[in-house]
């Protein structure tokens, strides 16, 4: 829906420096935007770091990014648009993605930002000298645990995503909601979940990795795995079965739910809830729709039902989120 709409863009080019502090190199032509008003960092010690960014984007920001060698862990909560490292593919941002970033050197890479979406997501940063000195054994396995389709192993750079677990959510959603005062107990209490969520991320791709030697996918299994999701983006109000998905795309059951989890970072259900819930925020902020009606569309006869899924989701309901934006 993006590709239609006619905005003008700010562009800023961006360089993140070693402390993590983010600066822009450029000022955009219309002084609208000024991107540190944007983070909300705090640093908790030398290498680690946490951002926030809660921002209504009114036009389309393209930002051209350098920065040092880091391993980075974003939650989008919500937000429109694509994030690529130069010469990689564009990958999509989703609600409640976890997106994983890993350079072994300097990197330079592409964020889109559109409207009307709120630009909504959390940041656990850390630098790689950080990371040898507590996890050297596991930092060296990185390149084979987040590869992708939006790595470019050539540049040292690896770019990954995932529907963020059901463990780490709720420790990203804590992150995110702590209010606090400044203090030593704050700074020690963030640090402890950031290391929390390294770990339970560690693990998880661990375990996914592992499980990638019961199935092995052929360049014409994973077009149609690609196949099945755009199955799934065309009729998400249809109440699918595994099984007809996999007769309709050509590939058997098992490799279809490997494949979704392994590639796309979901299960087939789960990659159709969040189609859904993408769908419900475009017709909120774009049509005037009922709440029910826009339950309907998207593939829920249970009003109520639709809201509690979206308040899982963006912790708002349906109207809340369309009143907020």
């Amino acid at each position: 829906m993006t590709k239609n709409r006619k905005f003008s863009e700010q562009k800023l080019l961006l360089k993140v420096l070693e402390n993590h502090e983010i600066r822009a190199v450029n000022e955009p032509s219309d002084g609208g935007l000024d991107f540190t008003d944007w983070i909300r960092r705090e640093d908790l010690e030398r290498g680690l770091s946490i951002n926030r960014i809660d921002k209504i984007v009114d036009k389309p920001v393209i930002m051209e990014a350098e920065g040092p060698p880091v391993f980075s862990l974003v939650t989008f909560f919500s937000g429109e648009g694509y994030l690529s490292i130069t010469d990689g593919k564009k990958l999509k941002l989703i609600p409640n993605t976890l997106v994983l970033f890993y350079s072994k050197a300097i990197a330079n890479g592409r964020n889109e930002f559109y409207p009307p979406s709120p630009l909504k997501f959390i940041e656990v940063r850390f630098n790689i000298e950080f990371l040898q000195k507590i996890i050297p054994r596991e930092l060296n396995k990185f390149t084979e645990l987040f590869v992708s389709d939006y790595s470019v192993p050539s540049k040292n750079a690896w770019l990954k995503s995932v529907l963020t677990p059901p463990e780490i959510l709720p420790i990203m959603q804590d992150l995110w909601d702590l209010n606090l005062p400044d203090s030593a107990l704050k700074t020690l209490y963030l640090k402890g979940k950031a290391l929390e969520v390294l770990s339970l991320v560690i693990q998880f791709f661990e375990k996914q990795n592992n499980s990638k030697n019961n199935v092995s996918l052929s360049p014409s299994d994973k077009r149609k795995i690609y196949q099945a999701r755009e199955l799934l983006e065309k009729k998400p109000d249809k109440e699918w079965q595994i099984a007809e998905i996999s007769r309709t795309v050509g590939i058997n059951e098992r490799k279809l739910k490997f494949g979704f989890r392994s590639i796309l970072g979901a299960s087939v259900y789960a990659s159709l809830q969040q189609i859904r819930m993408e769908l419900a925020i475009n017709l909120l902020l774009e049509t005037e729709e009922s709440i029910t009606d826009i339950a309907l569309t998207v593939g829920y006869s249970n009003p109520s039902h639709f809201s509690q899924l979206f308040k899982r989701y963006y912790k708002c309901t349906p109207k809340q989120y369309r009143y907020k934006a």
